[in-house]
C-alpha cells in the first residue's frame, strides 16, 4: 500500500514594483513511510521485497514574475 503525508508553506506578496514574488517550503512524505518503488519475488526463498528510494524530501523554492 502506498501513501504519504506532503506540507507545503507558501507565503506570496507583491514588491514596490509591482511584480508578484512567492516563497515556498515543502515536505513531500513528512512521516518518512518506506514506500515500495517496485516489488520484486525471490524464487530462492520464496519471498517478495521492496525497493524503496526514498523517505522524506524537503525543498525551498522563490519565485519573480516579471
Amino acid at each position: 500500500i502506498y501513501h504519504r503525508l506532503d506540507l507545503a508553506l507558501v507565503k506570496k506578496w507583491s514588491s514596490r514594483k509591482g511584480r508578484n514574488k512567492q516563497f515556498e517550503i515543502n515536505i513531500f512524505n513528512v512521516y518518512a513511510r518506506k514506500n515500495p518503488l517496485y516489488l520484486y519475488y525471490n524464487p530462492n526463498n520464496g519471498k517478495i521485497y521492496q525497493k524503496t528510494i526514498f523517505t522524506i524530501i524537503p525543498t525551498i523554492s522563490y519565485s519573480i514574475e516579471f
